[in-house]
């Protein structure tokens, strides 16, 4: 079975090995850095693909009464 890994995941990896194998080759355990030589897939974009909270959404989180005040406690669920 064979998993289909992003290009970033991908570069990700070829770069923990390639500075393995540059920190290996400093210490004479091993001749050379056989990742050095590989080519890299291409970068999709530099910009993060976590979802950011909008404006409105960020607005409602700042506007939300404190569970611990009164006005809070209101609309707080109950403690279990």
């Amino acid at each position: 079975m064979q998993r289909a890994l992003s290009g970033m995941t991908v570069r990700h990896r070829l770069a923990a090995l390639s500075s393995l194998f540059e920190y290996l080759c400093e210490k004479n355990a091993v001749t050379h850095n056989p990742v050095k030589g590989v080519k890299r897939p291409p970068v999709e974009s530099y910009a993060g693909k976590t979802p950011a909270l909008g404006d409105h959404q960020a607005r409602k989180l700042l506007d939300a009464p404190d569970g611990a005040s009164i006005k809070g406690s209101a609309t707080a669920p109950a403690p279990c």
